[in-house]
């Protein structure tokens, strides 16, 4: 729904359908189709915006935008496929019981596989995990770690406050930890 709202801000700006086409990559036909359903509606295009996803959806998309997919059977899943991905985090879930358990809640249920793909679809679109890629040897992450340690001299017993400077290498995750007198340039660079 994010494109459709990118488009309808595009109208309500007077943005020229060769302008959008250039910059949305959308083809002049599909623009004008999406500008008559808008209009179609009745509302204003700011009056669009200000729908929620469903509402807007019901405008601007035949159907629900996916082949294969009716309104009333998409809604039904839309008010349930949160719990039903809560539920896949479950230990031993499997789609197959969920889709039993979907089956007996509804007179029109979707197939199996159409049902996975909408959950699938749902738990794409709301994982938040990011995960970063490193090349060997390209960077290297430090910092200065937990409190000050003291080391005391053998010889004269003098204890001297020290800090602490980790290191690692984030594609091996090969580390380096060493105490620094301080955290100046002069004792950091020296480390590094």
């Amino acid at each position: 729904m994010t494109d459709i709202r990118v488009i309808i801000r595009e109208f309500s700006r007077g943005t020229s359908l060769r302008e959008m086409e250039r910059k949305l990559k959308l083809s002049r036909t599909s623009l004008r189709n999406y500008r008559d359903r808008a209009e179609g509606s009745g509302r204003s295009m700011v009056e669009l915006l200000a729908l929620n996803d469903a509402e807007l959806q019901a405008i601007m998309l035949k159907g629900d935008g996916h082949r294969g997919r009716d309104v009333d059977r998409y809604a039904f899943m839309q008010e349930r496929v949160e719990g039903y991905a809560k539920d896949m985090t479950r230990k031993h879930m499997t789609y197959d019981v969920l889709y039993e358990e979907y089956q007996k809640s509804t007179d029109n249920p979707y197939g199996y596989t159409q049902f996975k793909a909408i959950i699938q679809e749902y738990e794409k679109n709301h994982d938040y995990r990011y995960h970063n890629v490193y090349e060997p040897g390209r960077e290297m992450q430090f910092d200065f770690a937990g409190d000050n340690l003291w080391i005391v001299d053998k010889d004269t017993g003098e204890a001297v406050k020290a800090i602490v400077l980790v290191c690692v290498l984030p594609y091996s995750m090969l580390s380096y930890v060493t105490a620094l007198p301080s955290a100046k340039m002069e004792y950091l660079f020296q480390a590094l």
